[in-house]
């Protein structure tokens, strides 16, 4: 690559600040609640998103998905989410046993899903208050910082996170790919991100 900064090396950077300050502080007393200037001066805003706290549904079939979903996501063990990155970071699984399909321990695309949840679970909290959600992202984020922080007896650049080795970028880069990395952590930076939000 010929730029002075690696997309490699701007993951690495955006991910140490994204879980350094997600381990900081969470959902709700952050900057990001802000109003975001347009893009365009000349153009202006006439609309912003509602925040999700400022929305609730009443009785009707959304609201039955949405207690499905907070179920559901209630029921979700964090610490079998966290095998691929606790079992890449040279940590222990905590006993946990590993997800199967695209998250188990051999597949390309493992440590994708987590994203997701970190998002789910921050996005039930803002919207509803659900302090179970609030609990498993939170948990989720203090052990990814583990992760993080192992990274030297891993054998990864410093602010690594991935359930995926750090090789599987080099063989992408030399295009031998073996799978998505940057698809998979981007997922993990946008459910740090959600979090942090």
């Amino acid at each position: 690559m010929s730029s002075s900064v690696s997309r490699r090396r701007l993951l690495q950077l955006t991910g140490a600040t994204v879980a350094a300050t997600a381990t900081g502080s969470f959902i709700g007393a952050s900057p990001a609640h802000a109003v975001v200037p347009p893009a365009r001066a000349d153009i202006g805003v006439l609309a912003h998103p509602f925040e999700l706290g400022q929305v609730r549904l009443t009785a009707s079939r959304w609201l039955d998905n949405q207690d499905r979903t907070r179920n559901y996501l209630r029921f979700v063990d964090v610490d079998r989410l966290l095998y691929n990155f606790r079992a890449n970071h040279k940590l222990s699984t905590n006993g946990a046993v590993a997800t199967g399909g695209w998250e188990a321990p051999n597949f390309a695309f493992r440590s994708h899903v987590q994203g997701h949840f970190l998002t789910a679970w921050a996005q039930l909290y803002a919207v509803t208050g659900d302090t179970t959600c609030r609990d498993k992202a939170t948990y989720m984020v203090a052990e990814l910082a583990k992760c993080q922080a192992n990274n030297s007896a891993a054998g990864f650049n410093a602010g690594y996170l991935s359930g995926l080795p750090e090789s599987d970028f080099t063989a992408l880069e030399q295009g031998t790919p073996k799978g998505v990395p940057y698809y998979t952590i981007h997922k993990t930076l946008m459910g740090l991100l959600d979090v942090w939000r």
